[in-house]
C-alpha cells in the first residue's frame, strides 16, 4: 500500500477514535474526515493515472520497437527471379533477334512462315 494512503488511513481511523474537546463538535469532526477522505481519494487516483501513462508508455516502446524490427538474413541477400518476364522473355527475344538475321521477318522465320 502506498505510504501517503497508509497515513491518510491512519489519520481517518485517528478521528473516528478521538475524543479530544477539540474534536466534540461533529461539524468539525465531519469536516476533518471528508477532508481525509477527498485527500486520500485523491491520491488514488493520481496512481491510477500513474498506471495509466505507465501503460500508454510501455505501449509507444512497444510500437518503436516493432517498427524497428528487421528479420534475421541467414541465408544469401540477393534476389533471384524465379517467375515473371525475367525467366522466359529474355530467351525469346535473344531467339528473335538471332534468328531475325537483322530483317524484320524474324518472329515469321522463327514460325515456320
Amino acid at each position: 500500500m502506498n505510504t501517503n494512503i497508509g497515513n491518510t488511513m491512519n489519520q481517518v481511523n485517528t478521528l473516528n477514535s478521538a475524543q479530544t474537546p477539540m474534536n466534540n463538535s461533529p461539524a468539525v469532526m465531519n469536516a476533518m474526515k471528508a477532508r481525509n477522505q477527498r485527500a486520500m481519494q485523491s491520491r488514488q487516483s493520481q496512481g491510477f493515472n500513474a498506471l495509466l501513462m505507465n501503460a500508454n508508455n510501455v505501449r509507444q516502446t512497444a510500437l518503436g520497437q516493432m517498427q524497428g524490427y528487421q528479420p534475421l538474413q541467414i541465408s544469401q541477400t540477393s534476389k533471384q527471379s524465379t517467375g515473371g518476364l525475367g525467366t522466359w522473355a529474355t530467351p525469346l527475344i535473344q531467339a528473335v533477334l538471332e534468328n531475325s538475321g537483322g530483317g524484320g521477318g524474324g518472329m515469321a522465320a522463327m514460325m515456320g512462315g
